[in-house]
């Protein structure tokens, strides 16, 4: 703990290092921003894909419920 307060403290007294950090804490927010998206885009390609598997099933239970009548 003591070591990440001198950190800190270093960061706010060298501007290099504050730049530094900011461009850090700045590709860390685009990272996270990119993967929240690619996880987004995952959950409606599987949504998607069941939805088109349950058609599937609908259409084939109604097929061998017509074959049967």
């Amino acid at each position: 703990m003591r070591s990440w307060f001198r950190q800190c403290r270093a960061t706010v007294k060298d501007p290099t290092c504050a730049e530094a950090t900011l461009k850090q804490a700045e590709a860390f927010k685009e990272r996270v921003e990119k993967s929240v998206a690619d996880f987004r885009e995952l959950a409606q390609m599987e949504a998607q894909a069941r939805n088109n598997a349950w058609k599937v099933v609908e259409e084939r239970i109604q097929e061998n419920s017509v074959q049967r009548a």
